[in-house]
């Protein structure tokens, strides 16, 4: 039985592979990074929603404590 014989020499194949897989891994290093970038930003804008939202409630209830004051008066 014979084994698997490796040609140890450097062929064109070889290296137009190596190339375009290096290509391949910064394009995709370069859209995750972008999306990841992306997805931070929406984050930190629905946070900054959040609590202007909860301002805008207490704001109410404040407003609906005063009201209800001037009414009494």
């Amino acid at each position: 039985m014979n084994g698997i014989k490796f040609n140890g020499g450097v062929t064109l194949g070889n290296v137009l592979i190596i190339i375009s897989l290096s290509v391949s891994l910064s394009m995709a290093w370069t859209s995750i990074s972008s999306s990841v970038d992306t997805l931070r930003e929406k984050v930190s804008n629905k946070a900054d929603k959040d609590v202007v939202e909860v301002k805008f409630d207490f704001i109410q209830k404040e407003l609906k404590e005063i009201k209800g004051m001037l009414k009494d008066k």
